[in-house]
């Protein structure tokens, strides 16, 4: 059996002097780190898919048409280096 050891000491957000803990993102970050480990690139992709639809939907909602047509290029690079 292999082990994973992350070193997520500098990884956090401060909710008071003593108490620190992971964000929802952060969590979500570190369990992809896992997924990519044990060779779950499906669970991967789509957790990157989500955060590629979170940016355009508030892209969107901005009115960054620069911004999407990077984001498009972006995607098209991501999607094509897949495989």
């Amino acid at each position: 059996d292999k082990v994973l050891m992350l070193d997520a000491r500098h990884v956090f957000r401060k909710v008071a002097r003593k108490v620190c803990d992971f964000s929802p993102d952060q969590m979500r970050n570190i369990t992809a780190i896992t997924w990519l480990y044990r060779g779950q690139t499906d669970r991967f992709t789509g957790l990157a898919q989500t955060y590629l639809e979170t940016a355009r939907a508030e892209a969107e909602g901005a009115d960054f048409t620069e911004l999407l047509a990077a984001s498009d290029a972006a995607a098209a690079f991501f999607a094509k280096h897949l495989v």
